[in-house]
């Protein structure tokens, strides 16, 4: 029937949607579940590093950033002896994974012009973009859930931040968020210290 029928790119485009918001949903199911797991239940889960884990990530969502005319970059330091290459902490991927997806998710919607970029190393990921930055008037409760800036855009239900709170929190990782100059925001990741 697809053969009789061409689809044309609206419907590409809506199908695709519908694709990456099934397995969104299947990814978040998967997430919670975790969540609802204690720390050290998470030793059988799949391990990278925060360089594979933020690589991949990009790659996903570059295409969406393309879309919108913004432009979406990393510096990730590599790892240059045997040494570095050990330091680098196993972490859990599904749990990064989901943090830079709400993070990025978060700049893709907050930045009209401009740029987002990733920097990276061993023991830390910050998210830099040159968007609308922190409502003043939510800045206290961005973590809350089901916050959300009325001079941002209609998307999302503000549970990006709770959720990346919670997977920090559950991990004893660092959450910090402050803002980038002249314009922006600047949220960075830093891992349990060994």
């Amino acid at each position: 029937l697809k053969e009789v029928i061409p689809q044309s790119p609206i419907k590409e485009r809506l199908m695709g949607r519908i694709d990456r918001a099934l397995l969104d949903m299947q990814n978040q199911v998967a997430l919670y579940l975790r969540l609802a797991r204690a720390p050290e239940q998470l030793e059988n889960e799949s391990l990278s590093t925060l360089a594979e884990v933020a690589e991949s990530t990009l790659a996903l969502w570059q295409p969406e950033y393309q879309a919108k005319g913004i432009l979406l970059q990393d510096t990730i330091e590599q790892a240059t002896t045997a040494q570095t290459l050990t330091s680098a902490a196993p972490i859990p991927t599904l749990l990064m994974a989901a943090v830079l997806n709400n993070l990025l998710s978060n700049a893709l919607n907050h930045t009209d012009s401009g740029s987002v970029t990733l920097e990276v190393n061993d023991r830390s990921i910050s998210i830099i973009d040159t968007g609308s930055g922190i409502d003043p008037e939510i800045a206290g409760r961005i973590f809350n859930r089901g916050v959300r800036s009325a001079k941002g855009p209609d998307s999302g239900y503000g549970l990006g931040l709770s959720i990346v709170k919670r997977i920090c929190d559950h991990q004893q990782w660092t959450l910090q968020v402050s803002q980038n100059q002249p314009t922006g925001t600047r949220v960075t990741v830093v891992l349990q210290t060994a």
